[in-house]
């Protein structure tokens, strides 16, 4: 393999196991993923080290080629700021819910090469055999990767002729073994929406919440349009000042909540 066509390129290397890159490369990716390495040490412990700090499953932002590491979020209740900055789109490294599966390697599939995945921004890759903890829409294309095919069912009749009948059934694309949730991220939204759904319990349906001193603050218009944004909810329609209630409708409508719908325009 040329390194000249893909020199720096970490995502295409680390899918094919670092195989056929040389070492000055190989040294660019160990100081880029802060692996600790040794000038004794040979080309294939570099990769080794290499593959294990990636993992099992890693990802990669399609845009820009950076390494996402998926931080874990102390087992703990969180509180509205800290649900709020979770990334829960396919923009950046998923934050919220993981799931715990172990994929089979497919047929005519050769070696030890991780699976490739993509979803959003990430190009996501998962070892087979091995158990990963995989974000929750990785985890959900896994699942539904259930295409049909053709199948001929013969019958023969009582007369000895003969019927064919084309069905089409679903098989299972990617063979997996489901592992339950990660226990590590049982406390963290399963999707956006459940991410908002848990902020308007903690802020009264985004009216008030505590601030750091543990008095109530009121939202301001300027929050509830950076929600809004959050949530892909048009208010490019409404007056610049003013609009607070709409938009608080708005988004219990998106989010699927009761209160409030009264003030929708």
């Amino acid at each position: 393999m040329s390194n000249d066509k893909y020199e720096y390129d970490l995502p295409t290397h680390a899918a094919i196991n670092f195989e056929g890159v040389e070492r000055q490369l190989l040294d660019a990716y160990a100081e880029i993923l802060n692996v600790p390495v040794k000038a004794s040490a040979k080309d294939d412990e570099v990769r080794e080290a290499l593959m294990n700090k990636l993992g099992v499953s890693f990802a990669f932002d399609n845009e820009t080629g950076e390494h996402l590491s998926a931080p874990v979020t102390p087992k703990k209740k969180l509180n509205m700021t800290e649900l709020y900055e979770l990334n829960l789109s396919g923009r950046g490294a998923w934050q919220g819910r993981r799931r715990m599966l172990v994929l089979s390697r497919p047929e005519n599939y050769r070696g030890d090469q991780p699976l490739y995945f993509g979803w959003g921004r990430q190009s996501y890759w998962i070892r087979p055999n091995k158990e990963a903890s995989v974000p929750l829409p990785i985890f959900n294309i896994v699942r539904n990767a259930r295409p049909k095919r053709l199948t001929q069912v013969r019958k023969t009749l009582d007369d000895g002729t003969q019927t064919v009948r084309n069905i089409f059934t679903e098989y299972q694309r990617i063979p997996y073994s489901d592992m339950g949730d990660d226990p590590d991220t049982l406390h963290l939204p399963i999707s956006q929406k459940e991410q908002f759904r848990l902020i308007a319990g903690l802020t009264n349906n985004f009216s008030t919440f505590k601030g750091s001193d543990g008095k109530a603050v009121d939202f301001t218009e300027n929050q509830l349009r950076a929600v809004a944004q959050r949530l892909s909810i048009e208010v490019k329609d409404l007056p610049t000042d003013g609009a607070s209630g709409i938009i608080r409708s708005r988004i219990l409508r998106k989010l699927s909540i009761a209160q409030g719908l009264e003030a929708i325009a």
